[in-house]
């Protein structure tokens, strides 16, 4: 989090002044309060009115500054969350394919929940802490040796005491907390997995199960969390234990300075609220000492959260703004595994303006196919090639290539937004779009700025396939992919669709399906035909 606080560091600054401003005010209160004992026991009642009032002007004072402080952090902690979030998710958005897929995405929630709201508790409020109760342990450490300096010796020496705990118990803090987070991350993405199979769940009436296995991945998130917490309530009780004692000991020492004539009762009255003032920030300083500990390993986690980027791995990679000529797969093999080939010794040519069929019962590695032809995945052995150029030199496909998928992806924003992504394209070149593939009755304003709903759920699986196509459309990408269009859906669909996809001018289009008319299947350039080995 260091960085995010160096990017704002006029605002750390404009708080450190604040805070001092404030001390100071603090201090003074505590001398007034101590003059006005004084004047009281003198009998002086019109001077102790007069020092009354600056007492009450003093207050406000601080209780102003107490309130600019709190504005000061809470947007310091603002702009360093906003922008640790966006940096998390920059970095999540363009890691590759494969990598993506090594976390669930309730893993990734967590970064943006579980991870961020921890740091921003335990490290940033702790730091602000710390800058306060530094300067506060300065300014009354201060005006300690300006009362009696052997009281300050012995009063720092004691208080400082607590401080040691935590270090400690670095050991135990660090590996409760990162015990928690991995168990916290685990229920996560557990808690998403079932909440994405609802409709599997009611389909094979499995709730009882489902609602056991939820209880056992909450108690083990739950327990760690109980352990994280008592492992940091042993260590405070033991920092205030030894904090109490200190105070217990500057206390009896001040009564002596009393007996011995060395203050007076104004300044002994000083001198125990500076104590005061002093003896809370050394057990709170304890206590953020153990937070930002406890999270050592978490911040070096997020802050350095940027995947397996092509730079990181020192690759320099050229960029394909052209399809010029043909794709080739030259002698491809493909296992996720030693045991089993999905894809073997397969050689085809995609030719640019062409349209290509590839069909073969499921397991037969369509899917994979196109997944090698994106980079998802590297060939175990072969060659796949973009106008003779090996596209693992290439930094990815989809500067020339546009993938629809079977599950037909929609937020739940307008139709607008789903067919331009939040880009700026013109209304014109959407209802054309929509008019190519025959959703014609969405072609106009009202229909744009229709909510899809939740998945897209307020349109058919057919008008849903056909929006996907459309959007493919927009990116104006030569080679068009298209993973099982046509599935699941009726016959009267399937033959629109069949239409539209053959309808297409000026792409390249390569459809993986099982289920096609053989009257359509004619009318593509190539068909390849998969089968399982």
């Amino acid at each position: 989090m260091k960085k995010y606080l160096k990017q704002h560091l006029l605002y750390i600054i404009g708080l450190v002044l604040i805070l001092v401003i404030g001390t100071m005010f603090s201090i003074w209160v505590q001398f007034l309060k101590g003059d006005i004992l004084n004047l009281a026991l003198e009998g002086n009642f019109k001077k102790s009115v007069i020092v009354a009032g600056t007492l009450l002007m003093a207050i406000l004072l601080e209780i102003l500054f107490m309130h600019l402080e709190y504005l000061m952090e809470n947007k310091i902690s603002y702009l360093c969350v906003k922008t640790l979030k966006a940096d998390l998710f920059e970095a999540t958005v363009r890691k590759d394919y494969f990598s993506f897929n090594n976390k669930s995405i309730g893993e990734y929630v967590s970064k943006f929940t579980t991870e961020v709201d921890t740091l921003k508790n335990a490290y940033l409020n702790s730091i602000f802490m710390i800058i306060m109760f530094a300067l506060k342990i300065v300014f009354v450490t201060g005006s300690l040796v300006w009362l009696n300096w052997k009281l300050a010796i012995i009063t720092l020496v004691l208080l400082t005491m607590p401080l040691y705990v935590p270090k400690l118990a670095e050991k135990k803090l660090l590996a409760n907390q990162n015990e928690y987070l991995k168990t916290m991350e685990i229920f996560l993405g557990k808690l998403n997995n079932f909440l994405e199979g609802f409709e599997l769940i009611k389909n094979y009436k499995v709730e009882k199960s489902i609602i056991q296995q939820f209880k056992l991945y909450n108690n083990r998130s739950m327990n760690a969390a109980l352990k994280n917490n008592n492992a940091s309530a042993l260590v405070r009780i033991l920092s205030t234990f030894m904090s109490y004692f200190s105070y217990f000991v500057i206390v009896a020492f001040s009564a002596y300075l009393v007996i011995e004539k060395d203050f007076n009762a104004g300044e002994f009255f000083i001198a125990i609220n500076m104590i005061d003032q002093l003896s809370y920030p050394l057990i709170a300083l304890s206590g953020c000492i153990q937070n930002i500990i406890s999270v050592k390993d978490l911040n070096k986690s997020v802050t350095g959260y940027y995947g397996d980027t092509l730079e990181v791995r020192g690759i320099k990679q050229k960029v394909i703004n052209q399809f010029k000529s043909k794709i080739e797969f030259k002698n491809v093999k493909f296992s996720y595994d030693e045991n089993k080939a999905i894809l073997q010794d397969i050689s085809l040519s995609f030719e640019k303006g062409k349209k290509y069929l590839i069909k073969g019962p499921s397991g037969t590695g369509k899917t994979t196919l196109i997944n090698l032809l994106l980079k998802y995945y590297k060939p175990t052995d072969g060659i796949i090639s973009i106008d003779d150029m090996d596209i693992q030199e290439i930094t990815t496909m989809y500067d020339i290539a546009t993938v629809v998928r079977q599950d037909n992806f929609l937020f739940n924003d307008t139709l607008r937004n789903n067919l331009t992504l939040y880009q700026d394209i013109s209304d014109e070149k959407l209802l054309e779009a929509l008019e190519k593939v025959q959703l014609g009755k969405f072609a106009n304003i009202e229909g744009l700025n229709m909510v899809v709903g939740n998945g897209g759920n307020l349109f058919s699986g057919g008008e849903r396939k056909r929006i996907c196509i459309a959007r493919a459309l927009l990116t104006n990408k030569e080679v068009l992919i298209l993973d099982e269009p046509l599935a699941n859906l009726d016959t009267e669909n399937i033959e629109k669709l069949e239409e539209r996809i053959l309808d297409l001018k000026n792409y390249t289009i390569i459809m993986i399906t099982h289920i096609i008319s053989e009257e359509a299947e004619m009318k593509f350039d190539k068909v390849i035909n998969l089968e399982i080995r």
